[in-house]
């Protein structure tokens, strides 16, 4: 390849920008399915998911966990 005109039209930073949420990670624990959602009520009291981008932690209580369940009957 030989040497051409080469112009930057314009230029911009790249930035990394993770989407996950409270919600989204709440959704996923909703796939675990039912049994899996009553054993970390009895035995872990809660949830914790951690991001593996960007590495934010969501907490989810015993009664948020609860309340999924009831959405999923």
């Amino acid at each position: 390849m030989g040497e051409g005109n080469v112009q930057i039209l314009n230029s911009t930073s790249a930035q990394f920008e993770c989407n996950c949420s409270h919600e989204k990670f709440l959704n996923a624990i909703k796939g675990l399915g039912e049994a899996e959602i009553h054993s970390m009520i009895k035995e872990d009291h809660g949830a914790e998911a951690v991001c593996h981008f960007c590495g934010n932690k969501y907490q989810y209580s015993e009664s948020e966990l609860e309340d999924l369940l009831e959405t999923m009957k």
